[in-house]
């Protein structure tokens, strides 16, 4: 009968708000220390670390779009109640006899803007940010074939682990990765 004896390798560094850069854990697993000499075993993680750099550059660029998008919002929301308040009081001057807030209403647009805009760029950023994450899990399962076939009777795969977070009747997923070194008895 064979078995296979496996090895969890962590990617530190994931999920949600998480600001660490996204690296291989440098702990070889018991399992693989009889199985691949010290310098094989940097040499790989230094590999995966490579890999990952689409997904660190990524993380950093959405860091950044989302400040400018803060400000653009908070410049937009600003902008709004200014010009409101300044259309306001033109409107309502010593030489007229009524207050129009018509003329208020078009101040209204940049606030208008700022809020349309959630809908597109929040969204867009995220997609554009997935193809780094995509990206570096491409590289990573590269580095782990490579790595599969430099080293005989070892395999090294790319694994998803699906955590369920549950609050009152909110129910929310999270997927991270982890690399799996496997190798048979």
């Amino acid at each position: 009968m064979t078995t296979a004896i496996t090895g969890r390798i962590d990617i530190n560094g994931q999920g949600n708000g998480c600001r660490q850069e996204l690296c291989i854990s440098r702990t070889m697993p018991a399992t693989l220390k009889k199985r691949i000499s010290q310098t094989v075993w940097n040499n790989f993680c230094d590999e995966v670390d490579e890999a990952l750099e689409p997904v660190n550059e990524g993380k950093q660029r959405l860091s950044t779009a989302m400040m400018i998008y803060v400000a653009f919002e908070v410049f937009m929301i600003i902008l709004s109640f200014g010009l409101f308040f300044a259309s306001f009081n033109d409107s309502c001057s010593s030489h007229s006899h009524s207050c129009s807030s018509r003329s208020g209403f078009t101040s209204f647009i940049p606030f208008i803007v700022a809020v349309l805009s959630c809908f597109v760029i929040i969204p867009a950023t995220w997609c554009w940010t997935s193809n780094f994450a995509n990206e570096g899990l491409e590289n990573v399962r590269k580095v782990c074939e490579e790595a599969t076939v430099r080293n005989p009777g070892i395999s090294f795969h790319v694994r998803e682990e699906h955590h369920l977070h549950t609050q009152g009747d909110s129910v929310s997923t999270a997927t991270t990765n982890f690399i799996e070194g496997l190798y048979l008895l």
